[in-house]
């Protein structure tokens, strides 16, 4: 499994609509909060 899919799985990173990543995409503040937050919940730093 790649670790794109297991950020997925893990619920880390969700997409923009449905099944779509956007990777090409430039990446917004929002979705950098999002992803920071969800590392530190992981990781029970939060």
């Amino acid at each position: 499994m790649s670790s794109v899919a297991d950020n997925v799985q893990a619920g880390i990173v969700s997409g923009r609509s449905g099944n779509e990543l956007a990777s090409k995409d430039y990446i917004t503040r929002a979705e950098v909060a999002k992803i920071i937050q969800g590392l530190l919940q992981k990781s029970d730093l939060v």
